[in-house]
Formats: C-alpha cells, sequence, structure tokens
C-alpha cells in the first residue's frame, strides 16, 4: 500500500497540484460513493414505517449488518483521502488499517453474525 501524503512530503518539487489530485481523485470519490449509500438507505429506513413489525425487524436486520459495513469502509477513507496534504492528523496510519485490513477481516463476521444457526452455537457456548 503506497501512503501518497508522506510520498508527497518526500518529492524536491512543488506538490500542490498533485495533493489537490489526491484529494479531487481518491476523496471525492469516497465522498460520492458513500453519499447514494446514505440516501439509500435512509430512503429504505423511511419506507419501513409502513410495514410489519417482522418486515422491519427482518430488514433492519440486514441493512444494520450493511450500513455497519459500509461505515466501517468508508469513513476512515474519506478522512484519510479528503484531506488536503498539509494537514497533519495523526490518525492517518491507524485509519488505513483499519479500512485495508480490520474492515475486511471484520465483514465475514459481521455476516456471519446474522446467521440463524451460528448465533444458536453461540447461545449454546
Amino acid at each position: 500500500m503506497c501512503e501518497m501524503h508522506p510520498l508527497m512530503k518526500l518529492s524536491c518539487t512543488d506538490t500542490h497540484i498533485f495533493g489537490l489530485l489526491v484529494l479531487a481523485n481518491s476523496g471525492l470519490i469516497c465522498i460520492i460513493n458513500f453519499s447514494p449509500l446514505l440516501v439509500s438507505y435512509s430512503v429504505i429506513l423511511f419506507t419501513l414505517r409502513t410495514h410489519s413489525a417482522e418486515g422491519r425487524r427482518k430488514a433492519l436486520s440486514t441493512c444494520g449488518s450493511h450500513i455497519t459495513v459500509v461505515v466501517l469502509l468508508f469513513v476512515p477513507c474519506i478522512f484519510i483521502y479528503a484531506q488536503p496534504s498539509s494537514s497533519s492528523f495523526s490518525f492517518n496510519k491507524e485509519g488505513e488499517i483499519f479500512y485495508t485490513v480490520l474492515t475486511p477481516l471484520l465483514n465475514p463476521l459481521i455476516y456471519t453474525l446474522r446467521n440463524k444457526e451460528v448465533k444458536n452455537a453461540m447461545r449454546k457456548m
């Protein structure tokens, strides 16, 4: 994995324009992808008001796990790539580890916990 901001600091030339391009390319793409996902989940959750309690429970269970995975992936990504290259957040390394390593590791666990057989096995333990 290549961290763009520290790599730009090592450059001997002016990286202001390149920093803006990284912000426009990576940061805005994260935001543009994340926004419709939030809107679609909002619409889904808003339309659940007219459904039965059982239907709401199933939809919330499915949407809850999806929203968890989407937020765990996109929020650190947005914090890292939608910042100017001149800023120095200490969150960069932890954030990159979070969305490149921990989110893919947690993804199967999050979706597995929705499985009835897994829930029953965990209750028995």
